[in-house]
């Protein structure tokens, strides 16, 4: 787990609970409008205008990891993205 020793494993969870699970409500790529995208963290409207182009050229996405095509898109930031949306 990202190179930290048994110990410090257990010294992390001491100290922080998470004590809430979040409620997450993830948005269909393939349905939303570019200003539902631009509500997300991370997205602003250019980018979601880019994404819903590339996904009018792509006749749809079929994975998630397709996003790294769209023009600007962050691709450091790709697996914090999907964590709000989904395909079907």
């Amino acid at each position: 787990m990202y190179d930290l020793s048994e110990e410090d494993v257990k010294k992390v969870k001491q100290k922080f609970v998470l004590k809430t699970i979040p409620n997450i409500k993830k948005i269909n790529i393939n349905l939303a409008s570019a200003s539902e995208l631009a509500e997300l963290i991370y997205i602003n409207e250019y980018m979601a205008a880019n994404i819903v182009d590339e996904r009018v050229l792509r006749e749809g996405y079929k994975s998630l990891d397709e996003l790294k095509y769209v023009a600007h898109f962050p691709i450091e930031k790709l697996d914090r993205i999907k964590l709000y949306l989904t395909i079907n």
